[in-house]
């Protein structure tokens, strides 16, 4: 029988499969997301950020990214979680600056085919996976939890 030592509420043991859940549930939420919204929306077809290939790998990176800051801040914190849902609103609405002034004017960002759509519609996958890797990470990695 091993030992799960918990950090500040957080069981170690659980904080690796729920990083793990927290990413894959973000991306697969953004993708149907993305194919939901290129069945209601004409999207520009050369704009590579909204490509399957773009939107997985950026969600894994940030989401990916925003776990282990989270680790950390289990280890640093008496209040990990509460300290998270701060960092990750504050990287939330940093990610998102870029793409609302590029909506405002697509002209600022050279990617061939962006759009004003184009770019809201990337911003609505940062708010997507932000609210999905962050309620299933803080979830499911809390101690005592069962699973």
């Amino acid at each position: 029988m091993s030992t799960t030592r918990s950090v500040n509420g957080i069981e170690r043991g659980k904080w690796a499969r729920a990083a793990l859940a927290s990413v894959v549930a973000a991306v697969l939420a953004n993708l149907i997301a993305f194919f939901i919204i290129r069945a209601m929306v004409e999207l520009p077809a050369g704009f590579q950020p909204l490509s399957v290939g773009a939107i997985t790998f950026f969600t894994l990176i940030g989401t990916g990214l925003g776990a282990l800051v989270f680790r950390w801040l289990a280890g640093r914190s008496a209040h990990p979680a509460r300290r998270y849902v701060i960092a990750a609103v504050i990287a939330l609405i940093i990610s998102i600056l870029p793409n609302l002034a590029a909506a405002r004017n697509p002209a600022l960002f050279p990617f061939p085919g962006g759009t004003a759509t184009a770019f809201l519609v990337l911003t609505l996958f940062h708010v997507i996976a932000a609210a999905v890797s962050v309620s299933v990470l803080l979830r499911q990695s809390r101690a005592g939890q069962e699973r």
